[in-house]
């Protein structure tokens, strides 16, 4: 995996899941010195050992609880899985297993001010779906640039947005921003009030936010069909219409848009 695919992984984990715990599983298939790039632009911190891993017992990989035991000189700390399968039992893990790393959605909006030079706002909108950065300066006109976080990440300003990662660019091995992209999408979006955009964007909001509540049932599609792969759309649609990410659609509007 190259540095962007990497970066790539890394929004989609914050754009679905909010806030989230990088485990160590995740974060040993980026290339040598993701880590430390991630962590100089402010995105990841180091966080709390992981409670579950994947044991390395046998190919299945379960994801099991880990067991931690005090070391033989009373400080080091031991770390197990109990396998079900007799055959390896007490499996132990190594301690840089257990290292985790944190992403917040707070970290990633701060980073984005500060490589703007934007005074940050932090102002919540359209039921928490619109995160406030700051004003931003086109050539044309300033409006409020905001962090579309329902679904895919996406830089918004009036009637126009982009996706996050498509503005990021590496320059000399640190991540920055792509500042002319983000002027021009000042400049072309469309906005009722040069000092102030978000109103103007929630119909852009809500194709967004329909967007990933697709996704979401596509998601749901493929991993029952990975655990079920014999049954029908219409008994896969049904099942996804009993999840809280189906948000009341029946399952027939469900069937139409899990495949595409």
């Amino acid at each position: 995996m190259m540095l962007e695919g990497a970066i790539r992984e890394l929004l989609q984990c914050l754009g679905s899941d909010g806030d989230s715990s990088i485990p160590w599983e995740q974060v040993r298939r980026w290339p040598k010195g993701a880590i430390d790039t991630f962590q100089d632009a402010g995105w990841l911190k180091p966080g709390d050992f992981a409670e579950t891993v994947e044991c390395p017992g046998c190919e299945k990989s379960c994801p099991l609880p880990v067991e931690l035991f005090p070391g033989d000189d009373g400080q080091a700390t031991r770390a197990f899985v109990a396998c079900e399968d007799r055959n390896f039992g007490r499996v132990k893990i190594p301690s840089a297993r257990l290292q985790q790393w944190q992403l917040t959605l707070d970290q990633l909006a701060r980073w984005i001010a500060d490589i703007l030079s934007l005074r940050f706002s932090g102002k919540c909108l359209d039921g928490g779906n619109l995160l406030e950065l700051g004003l931003v300066s086109g050539e044309k006109r300033a409006q409020m640039l905001c962090l579309h976080t329902a679904g895919e990440l996406a830089l918004v300003a009036g009637s126009g947005h982009i996706p996050l990662v498509d503005a990021i660019q590496l320059i000399d091995g640190a991540l920055s921003l792509n500042a002319d992209l983000i002027r021009q999408l000042v400049d072309t979006s469309a906005t009722g009030d040069a000092r102030y955009t978000p109103n103007t964007a929630r119909r852009e909001v809500r194709k967004l936010e329909t967007a990933a509540i697709h996704e979401q049932w596509r998601k749901e599609y493929r991993a029952l069909k990975k655990k079920r792969p014999n049954m029908s759309d219409v008994w896969y649609s049904q099942q996804i219409a009993k999840m809280e990410c189906a948000h009341g659609k029946q399952p027939e509007t469900i069937r139409r848009q899990m495949k595409k």
